[in-house]
């Protein structure tokens, strides 16, 4: 589990027929979830254009933009 912004996150790889890549992602998510008792989970997904890091830099900018937009 990581942290963006403040807010947890679990990356869950999908591998190229939409099966998970690692059963082991899916295990982090759902003990932060309990864990955390997390009430509310917003899934983001990037497609085949961009690669992970292309992915996390655009998903912590939006992620950022949304906890400014929450603090104020």
């Amino acid at each position: 589990m990581s942290n963006i912004a403040g807010f947890p996150y679990c990356d869950i790889q999908f591998d190229k027929k939409g099966r998970i890549f690692r059963d082991a992602e899916v295990d982090t998510l759902l003990e932060m979830v309990d864990q955390q008792a997390i009430t509310d989970l917003v899934f983001l997904s990037h497609g085949w254009k961009n690669d992970i890091a292309d992915a996390t830099g655009l998903y912590s900018e939006l992620i950022g933009n949304i906890g400014a937009v929450l603090e104020s």
